[in-house]
């Protein structure tokens, strides 16, 4: 496994649905911050998205974002918070043991 160093903190924020109410779940996981691959910035501006940050975690860490509604859909996480900053999560690609979490 290269990750890298998981030396930043971010925030995975949730959207569970609980008796018709939007509550948000976050929990705290380290992450190695990225770069945007400069042909994935360009693909996605030209479609109108603003890739901005990517992430890479442990899949594990990834996976204890996931939540289960009242109706009984999982969730995973819809964005991150890092250094103040709120992005939302635009895909996830998941890798043998990380999963790389593009942000706009």
């Amino acid at each position: 496994m290269n990750i890298g160093k998981l030396n930043k903190r971010i925030s995975l924020i949730t959207n569970k649905v609980v008796g018709g109410e939007v509550i948000l779940q976050t929990i705290i996981v380290w992450a190695c911050k990225k770069s945007v691959k400069q042909s994935e910035f360009y693909a996605s501006y030209q479609v109108g998205l603003n890739l901005q940050m990517v992430f890479e975690v442990r899949t594990s860490a990834y996976k204890l974002s996931l939540v289960t509604d009242d109706t009984g859909e999982k969730r995973y996480a819809a964005q991150v918070t890092y250094d103040g900053t709120t992005y939302n999560i635009i895909r996830t690609y998941e890798l043998d043991d990380t999963v790389e979490i593009v942000c706009g």
